[in-house]
């Protein structure tokens, strides 16, 4: 076994931080002790290179992962097949448990929950993942949890990769687990300070095993096999708890395959017989290396009493040593051949001939079977050498197969593009010709949509104004005359509301904008507006959802807003002028509002700061909750100002007549008019005329649209 490599894999939790009953230091402390014994070198451990060793114990990842971790390690190995991994021992301490109405096998990594909800490696994941993806001769597991001997029982896949093991000649030879239990029993940690000083901090099972491992046996052979170890671990237990029977478990020994690993194959040494032969060979030199190897003391003790005996005796010790040449222990075979060579040394010719015949019959059978062996090799290498010629034509018939289809998929998709092309083509055509119908039908009065994602529109008469108000109307605040006739001798579209944070979302998405951040915002716990630059479009400092207008956005926003409608429906989008706004917002009226004078029914058309208990909205209102004008508008007056074209002037001396936006002079900022929310019934009149320069969230915006 010392000339195959040999991989470890240590797997388990001690820390449940969710459930800390759960937790178990003596996990913990038998994965430590097993993995020093792994890595100590032969005889007194299993002498693994650190770089065949993971350690996944309280891995925080998800089970796939650590799957696909182990496969990858090993695959880095990067070992030639004849140093490849023969064998892999996979150990796993932790708790184990049937999951709910199942049978199975769970292995849990983290416990989440008082009744034991747990983030688990199922142990048929885990053995069949093994078996499909790692290139190993044998599977060793060593499994110390409740319920540990169903680890082989549900089965492993048929998944395996026989042909790229045959390619790579790793002849898979099947797995044997020794378990802490049988498939259905409980497993057993220490519960007192006394157990556990009695188990030096590991689990009952763990401790034997760590024990058994490290001291050997004498009355084994140089290597202890799986079985060697369960039998050793159960008379171990029985000797140390026989006084506790809460802690006489019974340790379980599987196997899978026909060749029967668990019996066969030593893979673990005996530090009681192998230390002792090292021993024996640093201090008997030449003497000690020149007799058959395995004898120890044995042969020269019997080679003495063959010097005592009589030539009838030495007969008859040439029979029965002659049946000792074939016994599988190396050591009793190696001792009956270093007698029979002195015995055929024998100055008794009978004796020396019956011996030197026993030997010879025996070399004879040697080399038959070294033949028959070397014969069998070489049929086996010619029918490796066959499959994997096999294999090379497979991939090689794949591979073409795999470019035909790639370019059967590479025509079907130009043809696919192709025909989208046209269906593309078509429906702008179709889209074009159906637009150019809907404006040749509209009217005023009439609402149209140009798709999903942009703003529903209302047709708006031509008409004449007088825009601003006397002196004499109660509430009259700031610059609102002189009192002028406008003409808006033109037909264009209004937004039917204002535009929606629905609406603004679906623009950041299609356009790739982010939006800004930083604006005037109502700070609710202070109960005063403040500038924060945390406040956003998305966070104005009030509750709102998408059918609430859109709020803290800057004049330059509005207007990239309008640009891309425009860009998108191919129709000219902008910002209301200040004149053009007062005109649909009185919809044919010269009163205060667009309703009359009368201040009563500011809650019926206008969400604003007026009288508490019929105030239905303490910040903005979704659009459409309060009654239109005469044109069909929505929240005209109230909820939201909207940005207009213009600047800002303190008078309407020199403004346009004729609708259009007054952009020469002005103080720098630009006009809002609509009102808002937060605004008194004076500041709701159709009149009132505010400026801003920056993000607020009182502010939002409509659009228009020229015919």
């Amino acid at each position: 076994m010392s000339s195959e490599l040999t991989a470890a894999i240590l797997l388990g939790a001690d820390r449940f931080p969710q459930v800390p009953h759960f937790s178990n230091p003596a996990f913990k402390q038998s994965k430590e002790d097993l993995k020093r014994y792994l890595l100590a070198p032969r005889p007194h451990g299993l002498g693994i290179p650190t770089v065949a060793l993971l350690d996944l114990f309280n891995s925080e990842a998800d089970p796939g992962s650590q799957l696909l971790w182990i496969g990858e390690h090993l695959k880095r190995l990067r070992l030639s097949h004849t140093d490849a991994v023969r064998n892999v021992v996979v150990y796993y301490v932790g708790h184990g448990y049937h999951a709910a109405g199942s049978r199975e096998l769970q292995l849990a990594l983290a416990i989440s929950t008082e009744k034991g909800d747990a983030t688990a490696l199922r142990a048929t994941w885990l053995t069949r993942a093994l078996n499909e993806h790692v290139l190993a001769f044998r599977f060793f597991y060593l499994m110390d949890c409740c319920f540990a001997g169903k680890v082989l029982r549900e089965g492993q896949g048929d998944g395996v990769n026989e042909a790229l093991m045959g390619a790579l000649r790793v002849p898979r030879q099947g797995s044997a687990a020794l378990c802490a239990t049988p498939p259905d029993d409980l497993a057993m940690a220490p519960r007192s300070s006394e157990a556990a000083q009695r188990t030096q901090g590991r689990t009952v099972f763990s401790d034997a095993l760590i024990e058994v491992l490290t001291r050997g046996d004498q009355q084994l052979r140089e290597g202890m096999t799986l079985a060697d170890v369960h039998h050793l671990v159960m008379s171990y237990i029985e000797q140390k708890h026989r006084s506790d029977p809460d802690y006489l478990i019974r340790p379980y020994l599987d196997w899978q395959n026909e060749n029967d690993l668990a019996h066969r194959v030593p893979i673990f040494p005996n530090p009681a017989v192998e230390a002792h032969v090292e021993v024996s060979a640093r201090s008997g030199g030449e003497q000690r290396r020149s007799g058959p190897p395995g004898t120890g003391r044995l042969a020269p003790h019997l080679i003495d009493l063959m010097k005592h005996a009589t030539p009838g005796v030495r007969l008859v010790a040439v029979k029965e040593l002659s049946d000792l040449l074939a016994d599988p222990l190396p050591t009793v075979a190696g001792c009956a051949r270093e007698a029979l060579q002195w015995l055929a040394s024998d100055g008794e010719s009978s004796v020396a001939a019956a011996a030197t015949a026993a030997l010879a019959r025996q070399q004879e059978k040697i080399e038959a079977e070294r033949s028959a062996a070397e014969e069998r090799l070489a049929k086996a290498h010619e029918e490796l050498e066959r499959q994997a010629r096999e294999v090379e034509e497979a991939r090689r018939k794949a591979e073409v197969d795999r470019k035909a289809e790639e370019e059967r998929i590479a025509r079907a998709k130009e043809e696919l593009e192709r025909r989208a092309r046209e269906v593309a083509e078509a429906e702008r055509k179709a889209e074009e010709a159906r637009r150019r119908a809907s404006t040749r039908k509209l009217r005023p009065g009439d609402v149209f949509r140009e798709g999903p994602d942009f703003p529903e529109m209302v047709v708006i008469p031509r008409g004449r104004f007088l825009m601003g108000s006397p002196d004499t109307e109660p509430g009259r605040v700031g610059p609102e005359g002189p009192v002028h006739a406008v003409n808006i001798d033109y037909a264009f579209a209004v937004g039917k509301y204002p535009v929606t944070r629905g609406e603004w979302r679906r623009y950041l998405a299609d356009s790739g904008r982010t939006g800004s951040t930083g604006a005037y915002g109502w700070n609710s716990q202070k109960r005063e507006w403040e500038p924060n630059p945390a406040y956003s479009w998305s966070n104005p400092g009030f509750a709102q959802d998408d059918s609430h207008p859109v709020v803290c956005i800057t004049w330059e926003e509005a207007t990239l807003y309008a640009a891309w409608v425009s860009e998108k429906t191919r129709r000219p989008y902008r910002l209301l002028s200040e004149a053009e706004y007062e005109y649909v917002n009185r919809a044919g009226s010269q009163t205060r509002y667009f309703w009359g004078d009368s201040e009563d029914q500011l809650h019926l058309y206008a969400n604003g700061d007026v009288v508490a208990v019929k105030d239905r909205f303490p910040y903005t209102s979704p659009v459409e909750s309060f009654k239109p004008n005469r044109f069909g508008l929505y929240d005209t007056t109230g909820n939201v100002w909207s940005w207009a074209q213009d600047y800002y002037h303190d008078s309407y001396k020199g403004a346009p007549t004729d609708g259009s936006a007054w952009e020469e002079g002005g103080d720098g900022r630009r006009v809002v008019r609509g009102g808002s929310w937060v605004i008194n019934p004076g500041g709701l009149r159709a009149a009132r005329r505010g400026g801003g320069r920056v993000a607020d969230g009182r502010v939002g915006l409509r659009l228009a649209r020229t015919s």
